[in-house]
């Protein structure tokens, strides 16, 4: 059963909790559609993966410098329901200000990409 539903889903990377705003997988791309002169077709891709995280700059995740230098960590996703997703070989691809909550904390956004997440 897909985790599509939950209640509340708590952040982990490298041992740390996180308490994220927003937590997104990233697209998964297969294959790439190719145009060419006269029609369209496509090439295979290796498989990229990732996630999207968004926080607020008061708590842990914006606090700790080592997000930003990860080039090697863990990230997991932990569901009520108990299941995780293990997200490993994470490397932190940047950060984006993305605006203001309404509490006038500031926004940002994190990406990672990894390798293949396995789920238990």
């Amino acid at each position: 059963m897909a985790n599509k539903y939950v209640g509340m889903v708590s952040f982990e990377a490298d041992g740390r909790l996180a308490d994220a705003v927003e937590v997104t997988p990233n697209k998964k791309e297969f294959r790439k559609r190719v145009e060419t002169m006269s029609k369209s077709g496509y090439v295979e891709m290796r498989p990229q993966y990732g996630l999207t995280i968004k926080v607020v700059e008061n708590n842990n995740f914006s606090e700790n410098p080592f997000w930003e230098d990860m080039t090697n960590g863990t990230l997991v996703i932990v569901y009520t329901n108990g299941k995780r997703e293990v997200y490993s070989r994470a490397v932190c691809l940047g950060v984006d200000h993305t605006g203001y909550s309404t509490n006038g904390e500031a926004m940002f956004t994190y990406e990672f990409m990894s390798a293949k997440p396995t789920k238990s």
